[in-house]
């Protein structure tokens, strides 16, 4: 199993090596900047690439869990909720601060803003750490297909990557969220707090930046 997984990584490598060096050629062609299109297809490797390794049931040293049922009894105190909140469906787990969900009848890629998890996934080996797949496994162990997830905005919804930028609820969330509600109850907050994801604020989408960095320090 473990020689067949390294077959397939070096295949997608291959592939991905050559479609960037013919899409770059062909952008040179018309003098266009080929930089977001080879992030683009890195991300599309990663994303496939992570999927395959999600379908071997051993890859993870976790054992099964829920984190959407770890977060109802708290869930059960909230008042009033934020009706603008958006409700996905969990479709996978790419790494520590990335999921694949469906919203509006679309597949997303969503990446947890606010925070960031060592790689785990990046075509560039050297990049991943031990610690990225420990995050990464978590996440998958808890987080499964089929959950149902709310996601929340902030200033920018996407990136230039394409990627959709959210704070996950793990249940409807409060209309004024507290640094608790966010400890409890939102996966951004909750990875921090479990100490698989640090605080990472890119500008403009900073509105809980202070409560992230104040749940990292309480660790």
């Amino acid at each position: 199993m473990k020689q067949k997984r390294q077959i397939l990584k070096l295949k997608k490598k291959n592939q991905k090596k050559l479609l960037i060096i013919v899409v770059s050629a062909i952008l040179a062609l018309f003098g266009i900047n080929s930089g977001p299109a080879q992030e683009l297809i890195n991300n599309y490797f990663d994303i496939s690439y992570a999927a395959s390794q999600n379908n071997d049931s051993n890859a993870s040293t976790y054992k099964k869990f829920s984190l959407i049922d770890e977060a109802k009894p708290y869930a059960k105190s909230i008042g009033k909720t934020d009706k603008d909140a958006e409700k996905a469906q969990v479709l996978r787990v790419v790494d520590g601060d990335t999921l694949i969900v469906r919203l509006n009848k679309e597949q997303e890629r969503i990446r947890l803003i606010g925070i960031d998890a060592p790689e785990s996934v990046h075509p560039d080996a050297k990049r991943n750490s031990a610690q990225g797949k420990n995050a990464s496994e978590h996440l998958k162990a808890g987080l499964h297909k089929g959950d149902i997830v709310y996601l929340t905005f902030d200033k920018e919804r996407e990136d230039k990557y394409k990627r959709t930028l959210a704070y996950v609820w793990l249940a409807p969330p409060p209309l004024d969220p507290t640094e608790s509600d966010i400890k409890h109850l939102m996966l951004n907050g909750i990875l921090v707090d479990q100490g698989f994801a640090n605080p990472k604020a890119f500008k403009p989408n900073t509105l809980y930046k202070s409560i992230f960095e104040s749940i990292a320090n309480q660790r």
